[in-house]
């Protein structure tokens, strides 16, 4: 039996919702609020994925998480040039996964772990000016950033919700030099369309449950100048109006 919140990765979602249940491995959905503490009393391994937030900004297993995962594909790798990920936590999981690892043939060679590094302090500052810069822009409805999330920042991503007035698809194509993607965390500043990408396989309840409409837009901030940033997301709104 796997218990996992329900706000997951759409494609997370589907392969714990679906796939997993060709292997006899039950799943229950719960909202996030609590899991840990559920956890802990009644004595179940809770694990996190972190990716988000790195440890920059927030160390899990200090507060309590037994594995805590990383894809190393984003903000830890350093130049956008890695494809790894980490595993952090009690001894006893990790050795496990480590040996995992060995055998199967997927261990993180000497060079690419030489190209992870850290490059969220310049990303979350440049996040915190544009949410606060995109909530006076008329064609934004909603801007999304987390609050006190730790004392060192908030994170790199800042979703929009834009007004139902607002053509979505003269935002994207008026994005200038500003990328279309399906992921997040790269280097440069890129957006990306959480209905059409990471959700399109979450059931319909749920999407509406959390907030999701087609005028939701998810952004990734990079390392750019933040004039730049905010002149580019500027234009394409004044473009969508």
């Amino acid at each position: 039996m796997v218990v996992a919140c329900d706000d997951l990765y759409g494609g997370t979602y589907h392969l714990f919702g679906s796939e997993l249940k060709s292997f006899g491995i039950d799943m229950t959905f719960v909202s996030f609020s609590g899991l840990v503490e559920m956890a802990r009393k009644n004595n179940v391994i809770s694990m996190i994925d972190n990716t988000f937030a790195t440890p920059y900004l927030i160390q899990p297993y200090v507060q309590g998480v037994n594995v805590v995962i990383h894809s190393a594909t984003k903000y830890i790798a350093g130049h956008s040039d890695v494809t790894a990920g980490i595993v952090a936590g009690d001894q006893d999981m990790v050795q496990r996964a480590k040996e995992k690892m060995a055998n199967l043939g997927c261990n993180l060679g000497p060079f690419d772990a030489w190209l992870a590094g850290s490059r969220m302090e310049r990303q979350v500052k440049n996040a915190a000016a544009l949410a606060q810069f995109m909530k006076s822009q008329q064609a934004i409805k909603k801007v999304y950033y987390p609050e006190s999330a730790s004392t060192k920042g908030n994170g790199a991503i800042v979703t929009v919700e834009l007004d139902e007035k607002a053509n979505i698809e003269a935002f994207f194509r008026h994005l200038s030099w500003v990328k279309l993607v399906a992921t997040l965390a790269g280097v440069e500043t890129s957006a990306s369309y959480p209905l059409g990408t990471s959700h399109r396989n979450m059931p319909d309840e749920l999407i509406k449950q959390h907030g999701l409409t087609k005028h939701v837009v998810r952004i990734s901030v990079g390392i750019e100048d933040i004039e730049d940033i905010q002149d580019a997301f500027s234009a394409a709104l004044n473009q969508s109006m």
